[in-house]
């Protein structure tokens, strides 16, 4: 019989399986590829700034992503791959803020 940290165990390493099936694509050799997010659309017609408009969709990605993240290491901290990748869409979401405001 399953304690109930063991049965919590199980289900974190089930949200976290399909945390990696929502955010990653198996190729046909076995290879996880992470799913890049599409780009920000810009509504030219809006009163918000162009640059905000990145920044804040941008922002909304970091904060999704650091989630993603943190559940990933937590439970398959040995899995560099995927580690890897969500750090690389983490620092591109950061690099697209940096230049809206460089040219802000």
């Amino acid at each position: 019989m399953n304690t109930i940290t063991e049965i919590l165990e199980i289900e974190k390493r089930k949200l976290a399986d399909q945390i990696i099936e929502n955010n990653f694509t198996t190729e046909e050799d076995g290879y996880k590829s992470i799913r890049w997010y599409g780009p920000c659309k810009i509504d030219y017609n809006s009163d918000v700034e162009v640059e905000t408009q990145i920044i804040e969709y941008y922002q909304d990605k970091i904060e999704h992503s650091k989630k993603v993240l943190k559940v990933i290491r937590e439970c398959f901290p040995e899995n560099y791959c995927i580690i890897n990748q969500l750090i690389g869409r983490l620092e591109y979401c950061k690099t697209q803020i940096k230049n809206a405001r460089k040219y802000n």
